[in-house]
């Protein structure tokens, strides 16, 4: 679906006197009034550090060097550093730096209402960065903006930051709205430099946009040969009809200091290396005014004189060229980061998703690494107001063109159902399972008593109400009657024993169960011998239900696998089980960032309102508890970095869920930090009401309005086609 919900914050900086600069900041809301700062002020204690270090790159021609407070936060102690050896508390510190020198006075004021104001609009606020009159700044990284709450801007789909270079001709837009949209991917591999896995991100790149080529959408094409005669004679020989669209690099790339050039490595014929500057190749791509967007995953690509705004590669290709949208590196980036931006961002390409809404997504991927910095690598210089490249509506569908037995103009379900194959396989998948996933397989009870059947939240909160004489008989909500039984009954723990005897009873898991184990299983076997992202690799379910039916239904499927529950007090617990059998029993998470017993890619079922057979704990089912649960900490400081990161960057499935729970909405808000994850996401409820309808909307969740046990048993099937 097309996204066109952006307001600009444009922010130009520009030198005044000598080391003096001054601020413009525009909105929808208007200007703020000027503002003047020395550049001392942006870096403390820089000036100095450059007279004693001139090779630092401070002056002209800087390049992979910043400066940055110690982890202590002393600004005192700055030292210059390659990005990827930045900490995560250096990032905060030095964007936090960045932050206080420019919003302040009537920017930030004027800042703080843009936000409110695109709020109320339901709207995002793009920061547009112009430092085209300030080129040393631009060597600086501006992704790190932060907050005063220690909240990266540019990793807020709300805040996305943007660059944008003075230019002389007229704003273009990125739109594309004649199928297919063209990718050329060029690979440039010379025999005498380092090899780069080049044919994995084309594979990731492929596998993004599979379901758009089934259906003559989208064409990803390959430079044979990375040779500057190949690409010439590429670019001409392209159907006038049937233009390139994207032209997507892979392969080195350098800045020279000294004549202020960025360039990139392309082959010769004999397969070795050839460098062009990006003058020679602007001044060819120039030509091809089709050409909406190019992706440069090289070194330096981003790098750019500090006395020339339009001398690095992204640079020239955005001004010289008149391309409207490039991507580029401003470090270099390391093979895996590559591969997890590549698959990313065109998995939002593909889904519609503006280019800046992208690279947001991209970027979050990217920061469940280790060293959780490198997602400040890539830059986005855009010279277009509207970050979308094409219009879904406007493409029409065709015809299968690669294999016979896939669907011809499949539905949206099936889209669907090969869309969440597609991420159990890439181990993008967190299913969420809920209380009305108790009735597959029946229809609803009224009144619900225990025997046959576990009950969905409707059914318990109706028989709560009846055993504890609820005074308000409409629209029963599980938490409020809760909270009345506790509150009511003298017996503090009665309302506990009457829930677990519910709860402990002999049931059979259901085919909603047995296929969730199944997916566990078979994200288990594909990446045993798979090395990479170790977040991926792992399947994690997430269930708001207190039987211990998944643990029954990953007995029979999986060779052993995780329990994570939720206590009271802000606790978690940990148990480990193979079979039935404890391998770990049931402890406390005391510190989740040194937790190691979690560091298999066994599979995780995660119990966050708790579970009913965790003994001497008690889990969330009251208003109390759950404010309680919610209000404690973020759950990064609840969970091992596994599961935060897991739960953050992965599309969710949710299984018998309802929005209108205010729980369920406070505790995905819990689990998000307040920023979704960046990918698709849906819930399978048939019969929605159309209060749930616009609460997942507005969590921007697909709606399947599919009966439940079709769905689940066309899942299944499926599951036995991988």
């Amino acid at each position: 679906m097309l996204t066109n919900n952006y307001l600009n914050f444009d922010l130009q900086i520009q030198h005044k006197d000598g080391e003096e600069y001054f601020v413009i900041a525009k909105s929808p809301l208007g200007e703020a009034p000027l503002l003047n700062f020395l550049k001392s002020q942006l870096l403390p204690a820089a000036a100095d550090f450059q007279a004693a270090n001139p090779e630092s790159g401070v002056a002209p021609g800087i390049n992979n060097r910043l400066f940055i407070f110690d982890d202590a936060g002393n600004d005192n102690s700055l030292v210059p550093v390659a990005s990827r050896a930045l900490t995560l508390q250096q990032a905060k510190n030095f964007g936090k730096q960045l932050f206080a020198s420019i919003f302040k006075e009537g920017i930030r004021t004027l800042f703080d209402q843009s936000i409110a104001h695109a709020n109320g609009l339901k709207a995002n606020l793009r920061i547009r960065l112009n430092l085209t009159n300030a080129p040393e700044l631009a060597v600086l990284p501006w992704e790190y903006l932060c907050n005063e709450k220690d909240l990266f801007f540019a990793k807020d789909r709300r805040t996305p930051v943007v660059r944008y270079l003075n230019h002389d001709a007229p704003i273009e837009e990125l739109l594309v709205s004649d199928a297919p949209l063209r990718v050329l991917v060029v690979i440039s591999m010379p025999s005498n430099l380092r090899e780069l896995n080049a044919e994995k991100e084309l594979e990731n790149i492929q596998t993004a946009l599979r379901e758009l080529e089934e259906t003559n959408q989208i064409e990803v094409h390959r430079l044979e040969n990375a040779t500057f005669e190949t690409l010439i004679d590429t670019l001409a020989m392209q159907p006038e009809e049937n233009p390139y669209h994207v032209l997507h690099y892979i392969g080195h790339g350098a800045f020279n200091k000294s004549t202020g050039r960025g360039s990139l490595l392309l082959e010769n014929e004999a397969g070795a290396s050839v460098a062009y500057s990006s003058e020679e190749l602007a001044d060819i791509l120039r030509n091809y005014r089709t050409l909406r967007l190019v992706v440069l995953n090289s070194c330096e690509g981003a790098s750019v004189s500090a006395e020339d705004s339009y001398s690095g590669t992204a640079q020239d290709f955005l001004h010289r060229a008149d391309v409207p949208a490039v991507i580029a590196m401003q470090y270099e980036i390391s093979d895996n980061a590559a591969l997890i931006f590549s698959r990313r961002f065109y998995q939002m390409i593909a889904k519609g998703q503006p280019i800046d809404e992208a690279v947001f997504a991209s970027r979050l991927a990217m920061s469940g690494k280790a060293d959780q910095t490198e997602w400040v690598t890539p830059v986005l210089y855009m010279r277009s107001d509207s970050g979308n490249l094409f219009d879904f509506k406007k493409v029409p569908a065709g015809t299968v063109t690669k294999s016979p037995d896939l669907i011809v103009n499949p539905t949206d379900l099936e889209k669907h159902y090969r869309a969440v194959v597609n991420s159990i396989i890439e181990g993008n998948l967190v299913p969420f399972l809920g209380l009305d996933a108790n009735l597959y397989g029946r229809q609803e009870m009224n009144p619900w008593q225990p025997g046959a059947f576990l009950p969905s939240s409707s059914e318990l909160a109706g028989y709560l109400a009846a055993a504890y004489n609820y005074p308000f008989k409409e629209n029963l909500d599980l938490t409020s009657v809760s909270q009345y039984a506790q509150v009511k009954d003298e017996f503090i723990n009665r309302l506990y024993i009457r829930l677990s005897a519910i709860f402990e009873g002999n049931y059979t898991p259901t085919d909603v169960h047995n296929v969730i184990a199944k997916i566990a299983l078979l994200v288990q076997k594909a990446n045993q011998n798979k090395t990479g992202d170790p977040v991926r690799r792992r399947f994690v379910v997430v269930t708001t239900n207190y039987d211990n039916l998944l643990e029954k239904a990953f007995v029979k499927a999986v060779p052993a696998y995780h329990v994570v529950s939720y206590a009271t007090k802000g606790k978690f617990f940990h148990a480990k089980f193979n079979g039935s059998h404890y391998t770990i029993n049931p402890e406390e998470i005391a510190d989740p960032t040194s937790y190691h017993k979690l560091s298999d890619l066994d599979p995780v079922i995660l119990k966050l309102p708790g579970a009913f057979d965790l003994e001497g704990q008690r889990y969330a089912i009251t208003e109390d508890h759950y404010s309680d649960y919610l209000s404690y900490k973020v759950l990064s400081g609840l969970l091992p970095p596994q599961l935060t990161n897991k739960l953050r960057t992965s599309n969710n499935l949710f299984l018998g869920s309802s929005m209108r729970n205010w729980y369920l909405r406070a505790l995905l808000h819990r689990v998000w930090e307040g920023s979704m994850p960046g990918d698709i996401s849906w819930v399978v409820q048939p019969n929605q009401s159309e209060i749930d309808k616009e609460f997942w909307k507005a969590s921007k969740i697909e709606v399947i309005e599919e009966n439940f046990d079709s769905y689940i048993s066309e899942l299944d099937k499926h599951l036995q086609s991988v």
